[in-house]
């Protein structure tokens, strides 16, 4: 099967797994795992900024769609799509960025890890500071943005260790 078409119907299968399973599950009322930005993550690096952020937010979109949450979703995933290329650029030379897939078989483990890190606590930081849009409850928001994190981290370290799109999208 043509690897563009796995990658839309695995896209699919994610989004609906997140509205009717991953956002249903609040564990503890504080973690809830955003598997959906693999989607994001796995992004050709080959493809234009513009389209990737477009991407991003119509992913957002769907996901606030699905769970009546107004646009954080959208706005989150928008600017996490936005900087996907620059904090690419952190770990990985420019030159090769275009031949590697953002996946651990095409970035090892040691990259691949300090850039999941990065981008799913920007991710985080911004889903749960527009939720709460203050400052008033610190320390919640901090449990918050870090068991959403750490559950996040690894669902998509998991899923991306099954290996079900090949490394080249």
């Amino acid at each position: 099967m043509n690897n563009v078409i796995k990658y839309i119907l695995i896209s699919i299968v994610i989004l609906l797994l997140q509205v009717l399973v991953l956002n249903n599950l609040n564990i503890k009322g504080y973690a809830i795992p955003f598997l959906y930005l693999w989607i994001i993550l796995r992004l050709p690096a080959s493809m234009s900024r513009i389209l990737t952020i477009t991407i991003g937010f119509l992913i957002g979109l769907t996901v606030d769609i699905f769970s009546n949450t107004l646009g954080m979703h959208a706005m989150a995933t928008t600017l996490f799509a936005y900087l996907k290329d620059p904090v690419t650029l952190l770990y990985i030379p420019k030159e090769d960025i275009k031949n590697s897939a953002i996946s651990i078989a095409g970035l090892g483990i040691a990259v691949y890890l300090k850039l999941l890190l990065t981008m799913v606590l920007i991710f985080c930081i911004s889903i749960y500071i527009i939720e709460a849009f203050s400052f008033v409850n610190v320390f919640i928001l901090l449990i918050k943005i870090f068991t959403s994190f750490l559950s996040t981290f690894i669902l998509i370290l998991a899923f991306d260790k099954l290996n079900l799109v090949n490394k080249n999208i």
